[in-house]
């Protein structure tokens, strides 16, 4: 790994970490959701939470993953194997980082998303 890898990976790796705590936002969300909204908003807005719960969870791990390769504790290879990835050609640092951003947008989204619902479903 180069240093401009490295660095590239460190910077995914804090992005994602300081994205990662709008996992905070959408628990609490979907609880009062849960118990509080109409009936008609609830579903969405539980559906909503469990899809932002479930991209934090992701970018949480990644984040922990980016920060372990940029402290060299673990190396592309043993990261690949571990998730039973096997592929035949190594994917660049610059293409593995691009694909942070979905996982990101996903975790923002959803969580935007069940923030307006639940706004909606309270009146």
């Amino acid at each position: 790994m180069t240093p401009e890898d490295r660095a590239r990976v460190l910077v995914t790796a804090r992005f994602l970490r300081a994205i990662g705590i709008l996992r905070w936002l959408a628990i609490p969300l979907t609880i009062v959701a849960a118990f509080f909204a109409s009936s008609a908003i609830r579903v969405a807005v539980v559906v909503a939470g469990v899809l932002a719960i479930y991209y934090a969870i992701r970018v949480s791990f990644d984040a922990l993953l980016l920060d372990d390769i940029a402290a060299e504790r673990l190396t592309t290879e043993e990261v690949d194997r571990a998730l039973g990835r096997y592929a035949k050609e190594d994917r660049p640092w610059p293409e593995r980082c691009r694909g942070a951003r979905p996982l990101a947008m996903s975790l923002i989204a959803f969580t935007v998303l069940e923030l307006i619902a639940v706004t909606i479903g309270l009146r």
